[in-house]
């Protein structure tokens, strides 16, 4: 865990040591850069980093392959850049999975999406965008057992496709939309109505198929 409190927005900016996998290959490969890194936080929950800049711990000047990195690892949590996802980017927001392995899902809840909001907001967000956990722009909501709302996002960690630094790839994400659920469904022959699936039900589903891969 990377905190006891589950949303805190910092005052003032915070140093915090970090290690970084370049890519998603390298992440495969289980290849930490060898970079010892300083992430300047922003701000931070229980399941996401919101990161100005990753600094070479050294010499303190800007990492440029350390701010490009597909995943950050502090306190043996690994957390995912979500600059990689498509049509929602966040650059600088980092998220622990919900569900990791080849197929993984990131779970986010109000709180969690709204610091996603302000990520994007400081990068190509509109004014008109601000409301977006209840738009159609985002997709559907997937509905808890108690019936709140929550977005998803999606990626086959083990197919990494986007060009990074190199000969090596990045998996990007994607939000999870019924249509992709129903493709990934098709080919694990899975028979549920998705119209009735809960956010509980998709992690129990997720974590089975992940157990045969």
């Amino acid at each position: 865990m990377l905190c006891t409190a589950t949303f805190a927005l910092y005052s003032q900016e915070n140093e915090l040591p970090v290690r970084y996998f370049a890519s998603t290959t390298d992440f495969l490969e289980n290849k930490l850069h060898e970079e010892e890194a300083t992430a300047i936080v922003l701000e931070r929950g229980e399941k996401y980093l919101r990161i100005k800049n990753i600094l070479n711990a050294a010499t303190k000047t800007k990492s440029r392959t350390g701010n490009w990195a597909w995943a950050v690892v502090t306190n043996n949590d690994t957390l995912i850049n979500m600059q990689f996802t498509i049509e929602i980017s966040a650059p600088g927001f980092y998220m622990k999975p919900d569900v990791f392995g080849h197929y993984t899902l990131f779970i986010l809840d109000k709180e969690t999406f709204l610091a996603y909001e302000r990520a994007r907001t400081n990068t190509s967000m509109a004014l008109g965008d601000l409301a977006i956990h209840d738009s159609a722009s985002w997709g559907g909501n997937w509905p808890t057992a108690n019936n709140e709302k929550r977005k998803i996002i999606f990626l086959n960690r083990d197919r990494p496709t986007l060009a990074a630094a190199g000969k090596c790839k990045n998996s990007r994400g994607y939000l999870l939309t019924k249509s992709l659920l129903a493709d990934i469904f098709f080919k694990n022959k899975i028979d549920k109505n998705l119209e009735d699936i809960t956010v509980e039900e998709l992690v129990e589903i997720m974590t089975m198929l992940n157990a045969q891969y």
